[in-house]
């Protein structure tokens, strides 16, 4: 069986291993290796995360925000989220279509920058909707 680390189904949520996040740091350093701030800035975020100086939607929105216009890393991002956090956005042609929307756990849509036709809530499963926070 072949478990998505993606799946937004508690029942088959994996935590990410090391060689998960490696892997993603790598992917980072080369799609910026023309910009290195970007993978600095990251670990930054990640570091902030750690000491407890910003929560789990905090980094969510950081994140969002410095790889906009990135779709793949804001969506691979998603391996590394607490349970019940899901973040979405829509893609079309690898270019980002509208805003990017944050699944919270109990079930809210936060709305992180960009323009554009918010995702369907009930599409993404949840219950309520908070748009327009960023």
């Amino acid at each position: 069986m072949t478990i998505d680390r993606n799946e937004t189904s508690i029942a088959y949520y994996v935590p990410p291993t090391v060689r998960d996040a490696l892997a993603y740091l790598q992917i980072i350093e080369a799609r910026f290796e023309e910009r290195p701030v970007m993978y600095y800035r990251f670990l930054d975020i990640m570091q902030d995360f750690k000491n407890q100086q910003i929560d789990a939607l905090g980094v969510i929105k950081r994140v969002c925000t410095l790889f906009t216009g990135h779709p793949t890393l804001i969506l691979g991002f998603n391996m590394f989220l607490p349970k019940g956090y899901r973040i979405h956005c829509s893609i079309e042609l690898g270019n980002m279509t509208g805003p990017v929307a944050v699944m919270t756990p109990v079930g809210t849509v936060i709305q992180v920058g960009g323009r554009g036709a918010f995702p369907n809530p009930k599409a993404m499963g949840c219950r309520t909707q908070v748009s327009g926070h960023t």
